[in-house]
């Protein structure tokens, strides 16, 4: 019963069992702490293999599928937009859908030098504090993938990867002949027998590592973890130290919760929500936001997208989502980011799709001519140029 867990006063409660909630509560466990996660979602199958899909609108199938229930709107630039977020909601979270990729970071990231000077003078923790718990975590997630050509970065756990498919091959051949350093992404998958490659759905064999396969699922096999599904946590209860309780609702009961240490692992949404609906008379503006910044400052990743044509005879009649390069990662004292596949067709379908996109921020956007005619120079692209990858 879930009202039984309420009387056990856990070493420690994770709220929340995505990628950063799995990954801690299994290191936990594997330590021999109780441990008990909390989860908003359904605990859901391993046998799934949905997506995320927007077309889903019903708050409970949403639920069932792993998909957030709800709509979210968002404020930006001055326009108010109410959408389905491709953000998951069950045991693994987002994770289970994403598409397996789990690069690092570099020095310059975090560190602070006169030759790559860091925007903020520098984060409290250094590269080299974090390079241990980064060996970990690619030894946890099987990470599988190449050397940056351009990196000396010590990857010691990176284990090789499956020679990649014939399309791949024949972009990264294009991409050296243009003067640029191409590798394997690193890829957070086992490659076990008959792998499907499942990027951007859910994985039905314990193949792909989430916070469900990698993290969750090893820390409940350790006999001292717990998990409690459809467990909506609303409140952190706190005196001016610490955290006394957690209070969640599950199937319109309140419960209580207790432990020596609380993980708030709910994602970049809903840990800054939970924070600000905490409030007390010790902490008036929500726990811990003394500063008044907790929810502020969210960080969108800021994506161009290109579509890359390897000539008419390469053949991609598999999975392809391989390929990636950092020669702008630092360049000319700007951080560009890193260039990776998606492994993404880009057909005739979906060349008209983006530019209809970029046409309708334009001026003659509403023109519904100007709308149709996007659909000849797609055409021809798509004749003459054959199959892409974005």
């Amino acid at each position: 019963m879930a009202e039984d867990l309420t009387k056990t006063h856990w070493d420690a409660i994770v709220i929340g069992t995505g990628m950063g909630g799995g990954t801690i509560g299994r290191s936990l466990s594997e330590a021999d702490l109780r441990v008990l996660f909390l989860e908003k979602g359904h605990a859901g199958y391993r046998t799934e293999a949905n997506s995320i899909d927007v077309g889903v609108w019903d708050p409970a199938a949403r639920s069932v599928r792993g998909m957030w229930p709800d709509p979210v709107r968002a404020h930006v630039d001055g326009v108010t937009r109410t959408t389905f977020a491709p953000v998951g909601s069950g045991v693994g979270g987002s994770s289970v859908f994403y598409a397996a990729t789990l690069e690092r970071g570099e020095p310059h990231d975090l560190n602070h030098s006169n030759t790559r000077p860091h925007p903020t003078g520098g984060w409290p923790v250094t590269y080299a504090d974090l390079q241990p718990h980064y060996d970990a975590a690619e030894a946890m997630y099987g990470i599988k993938g190449e050397v940056d050509p351009l990196s000396d970065i010590p990857c010691p756990q990176l284990a090789p990867p499956p020679p990649p498919g014939a399309g791949d091959a024949a972009i990264m051949d294009r991409l050296r002949d243009k003067g640029l350093h191409p590798y394997r992404l690193h890829a957070a998958v086992r490659y076990v027998e008959g792998c499907a490659e499942c990027f951007g759905r859910k994985c039905p064999k314990p193949c792909k590592m989430d916070g469900r396969s990698a993290g969750v699922e090893p820390a409940l096999a350790t006999g001292n973890a717990v998990l409690l599904d459809k467990c909506d946590v609303t409140r952190l209860e706190a005196d001016a130290s610490r955290i006394t309780g957690v209070v969640a609702q599950r199937e319109g009961v309140e419960m209580v919760f207790t432990a020596d240490r609380v993980i708030l692992s709910a994602g970049a949404l809903s840990s800054p929500r939970l924070l600000m609906a905490s409030k007390s008379e010790a902490w008036p503006q929500g726990l811990a936001n003394a500063s008044g910044l907790v929810g502020r400052n969210l960080m969108f990743h800021l994506n161009e997208m290109f579509a890359l044509w390897p000539g008419r005879d390469a053949r991609f009649d598999g999975p392809s989502k391989s390929v990636g390069f950092r020669d702008l990662y630092y360049r000319d004292g700007q951080r560009l980011g890193m260039v990776q596949a998606m492994g993404i067709d880009a057909k005739y379908g979906e060349i008209v799709y983006y530019m209809k996109g970029a046409l309708e921020r334009s001026r003659i956007g509403k023109w519904r001519v100007a709308q149709e005619l996007v659909r000849i120079p797609a055409a021809i692209a798509a004749k003459v140029l054959g199959g892409a990858k974005v």
